[in-house]
């Protein structure tokens, strides 16, 4: 057993360093060549030093720019591929996204009428519209709230877990 002198400084089996005169453990090793990584990709694709990407996490709290959540995983750098094209990548650049809401974007084609028209479809779906015609009931429709409590308080007092969508 031997302390690792990298930033877990965790007391580590023998079986967690390279060699036998090894200081750092594996995964101090691995944490740190990510890290250096993701800055050389910044620097190198993007045009961004790591202090000033660091700055935009900071400016949107470290969450998705566009559904506001935390995640767990590296979040994605966003841009824009017509600015890159006339104004370089550094131009381009919008913000950090989820694999979620990146995704949903490239699925539209960063098309803003369709996320326009996507939103109304949400707020007025057509179907409503028939079924309360039948049903002689006009039912006030509303997109319910996406962003759920983690915990509520049933009949009883106790608190309960619910699912996120």
């Amino acid at each position: 057993m031997r302390v690792c002198q990298g930033p877990c400084g965790r007391n580590r089996g023998d079986q967690f360093y390279k060699g036998p005169r090894g200081r750092i453990c594996v995964s101090c090793q691995k944490s740190r060549s990510s890290e250096a990584a993701r800055n050389r990709r910044l620097e190198e694709t993007y045009e961004v030093t790591p202090e000033e990407w660091d700055l935009i996490l900071k400016l949107v709290g470290y969450k998705c720019g566009a559904c506001a959540q935390k995640r767990s995983y590296r979040l994605n750098v966003d841009h824009d591929h017509k600015v890159e094209r006339t104004h370089g990548m550094r131009a381009s650049l919008r913000g950090p996204l989820c694999r979620r809401c990146n995704k949903v974007l490239r699925d539209i084609r960063y098309n803003i009428e369709v996320l326009q028209g996507l939103i109304d479809y949400l707020r007025d779906p057509p179907a409503r519209k028939v079924l309360s015609a039948r049903d002689n009931q006009l039912r006030p429709y509303s997109i319910p709230n996406l962003v759920r409590p983690r915990s509520a308080t049933n009949a009883r007092g106790r608190t309960t877990r619910k699912r996120s969508i």
